[in-house]
């Protein structure tokens, strides 16, 4: 943390003197309260940089996030959902196991290249290469009302797989790979973490996933719970970002 305000009623501001070479940097306002909604106004404001002060970023010191999506989901049961895992082990480590239900928990399917007036995945193919989206930061905020949530966050990309549709939602253990996470679970009504999303992300691996492959992000809770869940996203690329309905998911695994 660079710096922060305190909780009060009044406007609050920060002036700060920032280094690009130690960018990037991310505001987040938040409320006192949990779960509270409301409108608010953020302005970043940028000066130019001081007589005798260094700076080939004068115009890039202040970039506006571009791809911003705020949904509201529900983590389904008290049966379902749950950790990635309790056990401790490695995920190198043959005896790993994923959650049995953990896949069960709301899931995101993120593309870097995205055609937002078809809302629809751009084929990548088809691009030049100064058109294509190599790579992005993905900055994930969670929160939710539910008493004691101990939350965490995984970033996955499925591999290459014979008998499913490796966009369709994320696939069994053997055809995934975790890409990122949070370091653990944190009780906390809200946490947020930032992903670097790499298009060649687990190509070069023998049978790991394509380019055109999506990544998929799905908050979870340690111990399995009901009630509401809010996820933002932002982004500093105009990516495409898809909440997966299970039963569409289901049907299309079936089909």
């Amino acid at each position: 943390m660079v710096a922060s305000t305190d909780f009060s009623p009044e406007p609050k501001f920060l002036e700060l003197m920032l280094d690009p070479a130690e960018g990037p940097y991310y505001v987040v306002p938040s409320a006192y309260n949990e779960a509270e909604e409301g409108w608010f106004t953020v302005s970043v404001v940028s000066a130019p940089p001081m007589e005798g002060v260094a700076s080939a970023l004068d115009a890039d010191i202040v970039r506006a996030m571009r791809a911003r999506c705020r949904t509201v989901t529900t983590f389904k049961s008290k049966t379902s959902g749950g950790a990635y895992a309790k056990n401790g082990a490695s995920v190198k480590d043959k005896k790993f196991k994923v959650g049995k239900t953990w896949m069960e928990n709301p899931q995101f399917r993120v593309y870097l290249n995205w055609d937002h007036e078809k809302d629809v995945p751009l084929d990548i193919a088809s691009l030049a290469d100064d058109q294509i989206v190599t790579e992005a930061t993905l900055t994930v905020v969670v929160a939710t009302p539910i008493v004691d949530a101990a939350l965490g966050v995984h970033l996955m990309r499925n591999k290459q797989c014979q008998h499913y549709d490796e966009s369709a939602q994320l696939l069994p253990q053997r055809h995934h790979t975790m890409i990122d996470r949070t370091p653990m679970y944190v009780k906390t009504p809200e946490i947020y973490t930032n992903f670097v999303l790499n298009l060649k992300e687990n190509v070069e691996e023998k049978g790991g996933a394509l380019e055109p492959f999506p990544f998929f992000v799905l908050p979870s809770l340690y111990e399995k719970a009901e009630g509401k869940v809010y996820v933002t996203f932002y982004s500093d690329k105009n990516i495409g970002i898809e909440m997966i309905d299970p039963e569409v998911a289901k049907a299309e695994e079936e089909a």
